[in-house]
């Protein structure tokens, strides 16, 4: 009578441990940048709701102080009253972070990246570096948006669109004698916002995904 033999055991493959840089910071597994997105646009969704706050304040208590504006240097907000071209600049911002930094990222960079490569039965997104890429061009195009009211001038106060008539009307959009704000900069000049290659490319790779 023989003595029993172990079976082999299959091999396993050693699986190299990323660490936490490369697995929640700088990853390129589609869920993970889903999730970044999803964080980074919520936040920018508190911004934008609390510049609609401040839109509320100066219609509901026009010429008011509004509470914990004073920091705001002149002549944007003189002793906590909003001038007019600060409501405009906020009015333009709010749109602004609403639709571009809010809403399409949820839509493309969370929803888009965490679902379409499981609804297709693909392993990852096409291109995963770009991938990471445009969600860290995202994160500073969204730094800068909201530095844009620290400089000189105010930010940005024609409206999201930047159409006239408020474009137009340079006694809206001066906040200080002798400055230009970032919307009366010509449009070469506006077009790289940093928030336009990070869209561009988180429309594309979807598709392209798709077709792979």
């Amino acid at each position: 009578m023989t003595d029993p033999v172990a079976a082999p055991q299959p091999h396993q493959a050693h699986h190299h441990d990323p660490g936490f840089w490369r697995t929640y910071v700088f990853s390129t597994d589609h869920k993970m940048i889903g999730k970044q997105f999803l964080s980074v646009s919520l936040l920018m969704l508190v911004v934008g709701g609390l510049l609609a706050m401040l839109i509320r304040y100066q219609l509901a208590w026009p010429n008011t102080p509004v509470p914990g504006l004073g920091w705001v240097p002149e002549p944007q907000v003189v002793g906590g009253v909003m001038s007019p071209s600060f409501y405009n600049s906020v009015f333009t911002m709010h749109a602004t972070i609403m639709i571009f930094f809010a809403v399409m990222p949820i839509l493309i960079g969370s929803f888009g990246n965490f679902l379409i490569p499981l609804m297709i039965g693909a392993r990852d997104m096409a291109f995963p570096v770009l991938n990471m890429l445009s969600f860290w061009v995202a994160v500073v195009a969204s730094i800068i948006m909201i530095a844009g009211f620290l400089v000189p001038g105010g930010h940005a106060a024609a409206g999201w669109t930047s159409y006239a008539p408020l474009s137009a009307v340079a006694a809206f959009l001066y906040g200080r004698p002798g400055t230009r704000p970032i919307s009366c900069m010509p449009k070469r000049t506006r077009r790289f916002d940093g928030f336009r290659p990070s869209r561009t490319s988180g429309s594309a790779r979807p598709m392209m995904t798709d077709i792979a």
